[in-house]
């Protein structure tokens, strides 16, 4: 009985620790980071502590972009709001499958009021 113990407890530290996918607080210089074309590896742990922490809510247009970087929406779906890609996923295509965004809406004043997560799956 002691060694199913010893094992079970032994599995379980194991696959806790090969998780890979665990939340990190927000970096700008890892935020930035891009592996491959639209592959952010951090962005994914971030956002947690973006949305949790509201770590951006009363910025400015310009600190958002000082620190996050250029917005993906160039011209923006509507003018309140902005977006950062976090996920892309193509599955076996070159259409994709899954994405994920983070969205931030502003005020009239152009500083942050909300931030979101937005995902699309097909």
């Amino acid at each position: 009985m002691k060694l199913i113990t010893k094992i079970l407890i032994g599995l379980f530290i194991i696959s806790y620790s090969c998780d890979t996918k665990r939340e990190t607080d927000f970096n700008s210089q890892q935020w930035l980071i891009e592996k491959d074309l639209e592959y952010y590896p951090y962005r994914d742990l971030m956002i947690q502590d973006i949305i949790d922490n509201n770590l951006f809510i009363g910025f400015e247009y310009n600190q958002l972009i000082d620190s996050l970087g250029i917005p993906d929406n160039v011209q923006p779906r509507k003018n309140n709001e902005i977006y950062y890609l976090i996920k892309n996923d193509y599955g076996s295509d070159i259409d994709p499958v899954y994405t994920k965004h983070l969205i931030f809406t502003l005020n009239s004043d152009s500083i942050v009021k909300s931030v979101n997560i937005y995902e699309w799956d097909k």
